[in-house]
């Protein structure tokens, strides 16, 4: 019976132990400064949005899931509900442009609702894949106007 209490101690301390590890590095993680750290790559936003509409199984490990830096003019800024949405459109679909949607950073609305459309612009963002109309990228930031 003293063998049985003992076991389900250990059994007890090393669920506690385990539980707060997974707390501090799995739960508990920072989340990524998106604005200060570095692009995983550059590219222009046509060829981006181009090699994932001609063979997205080629594009996804290349893309998805880095942080990338594109180039090129803007078409419009949507805003839906707290969100600010740079569009690079590249085509005429059945449920509108197609291109890239960049989600903004809050602390970047202001700076994209100024961006002059057709003019190019440098975007910074984490690629989260492609929705056979859209590349979708997230908090996104100004790198820089031309």
């Amino acid at each position: 019976m003293k063998k049985l209490g003992l076991i389900a101690l250990v059994l007890i301390i090393l669920g506690g132990a385990a539980a707060f590890l997974v707390y501090k590095y799995v739960y508990n993680k920072p989340h990524p400064d998106y604005v200060e750290k570095k692009a995983d790559l550059s590219i222009a936003a046509k060829r981006l949005w181009t090699d994932y509409s001609m063979n997205k199984d080629i594009a996804d490990p290349k893309y998805t899931g880095k942080v990338i830096e594109i180039k090129g003019s803007i078409m419009r800024v949507e805003t839906v509900e707290d969100m600010v949405i740079v569009v690079f459109a590249y085509r005429r679909g059945d449920f509108g442009d197609e291109g890239i949607r960049v989600t903004m950073l809050p602390e970047y609305h202001q700076a994209a609702k100024g961006i002059n459309p057709f003019k190019d612009v440098k975007i910074k963002g984490l690629c989260t894949g492609y929705n056979d109309q859209d590349v979708i990228m997230e908090n996104g930031s100004i790198v820089g106007n031309q």
